[in-house]
This record gives structure tokens, C-alpha cells and sequence, in this order.
């Protein structure tokens, strides 16, 4: 029997290269360097392709992503809708020209050209979107008091995970959903 090996790698992919995860979120070349040198390490059977993985849709989105000169991760400033019925004012991200999906994309791209493992694309999965657009209190709230807008903007946020999960699996690559939150389901009034 195989057993894989199959440890996810974010941050410490720019640790093993002297970069902050900030440095290697924003630069292509240290991102990819970092991600392989991670590989020739630990020699994993697969490589997720992420670092600050809730931070690349809301940016391409429109969210600002506060960078940090030492250890800590970006992460994300605000909310994006002060109210749900924004969503209506949102477009769908194009992964191969917004924001830093490009990015993540050709990178996944070259580190399965130059290593053997499997390769992994990394999306934000759509419930833990909806939180960081409206706000994780705010989204409880809106289960409650406007459970036909929050579907709304989980249908929008649906839409922002297929179309970036598609641009990955279209190269040949797999795909790791990334669902830290899960809600309740919606509630009928």
C-alpha cells in the first residue's frame, strides 16, 4: 500500500526561500521559487497552489489586502457590501486578467512543468466568500432577516468559484476548495 503525502503549503513556501508570505503573495517569480522549493524538500505527492488563499477573489473583487513586512499573512480590510443588494453591482471576475488570479494560475501552471507531483489550483469556496464580502456578523444576521438576498449573493459567489475552479481544471489541474465557513441552511421566513 501507498500512502501520499499530501501537506498543504502556504505560507512556509516563502519561509523556505527567506520571504514573507506578503513578498511571495505579490511576486510572481519568489511565489513559483517557493513553491518548488518547498517540493524538493518534503517531496509531497501534491502541491496546492496558494498562499493567502481567502484574499485572491475578494481582491479581484475589489477588496484591499493589507501586506505585512514580517510573518503574518495579508489579509483582507473591510467589507466589500455595506448592504446585500450591492451584489447586483458586482461582475464576476475574468481569472485570466483580475486581480492576482493570473498570477496563481501561471504559476500553477509552471510548477507542474517543473516538478513531479500532482498540482492543485486553490479557490475560496463560496460561503466563506459571501463572510468576507459582507462580513461574517453581518452574513449571520442576513440568514435570519434576509434569507432571499443571501441566497442571492451565494448564487454570485457560486459563479466567482466556477469560473476560477474552471480556468485550473481547463489546464489540466486539480482543484482544492478552500470552506472554512459553513452556514446554516437558508431559512424560510
Amino acid at each position: 500500500m501507498v500512502i501520499k503525502f499530501l501537506p498543504t503549503i502556504y505560507e512556509h513556501s516563502a519561509a523556505v526561500v527567506g520571504a514573507t508570505p506578503s513578498e511571495a503573495a505579490y511576486d510572481y517569480e519568489l511565489f513559483v521559487r517557493g513553491q518548488i522549493r518547498a517540493y524538493e524538500l518534503y517531496s509531497h505527492d501534491l502541491i496546492t497552489v496558494g498562499i493567502d488563499i481567502y484574499n485572491v477573489e475578494a481582491e479581484a473583487l475589489g477588496m484591499k489586502v493589507i501586506r505585512y513586512d514580517d510573518d503574518t499573512l495579508p489579509s483582507i480590510q473591510g467589507i466589500l457590501l455595506d448592504e446585500l443588494e450591492q451584489v447586483s453591482d458586482l461582475k464576476v471576475p475574468d481569472p485570466h486578467r483580475d486581480g492576482r488570479m493570473p498570477m496563481f494560475l501561471a504559476a500553477a501552471e509552471e510548477i507542474s512543468k517543473k516538478t513531479k507531483a500532482a498540482v492543485n489550483g486553490c479557490i475560496t469556496g463560496p460561503y466563506t466568500l459571501a463572510a468576507i464580502l459582507r462580513g461574517y456578523e453581518n452574513l449571520i444576521i442576513d440568514l435570519h432577516t434576509d434569507p432571499d438576498e443571501v441566497k442571492q449573493l451565494l448564487e454570485f459567489t457560486y459563479k466567482v468559484c466556477v469560473e476560477y475552479g474552471k480556468a485550473y481544471i481547463d489546464m489540466g489541474l486539480g482543484l482544492s476548495v478552500n470552506e472554512s465557513w459553513i452556514a446554516p441552511p437558508l431559512l424560510n421566513p
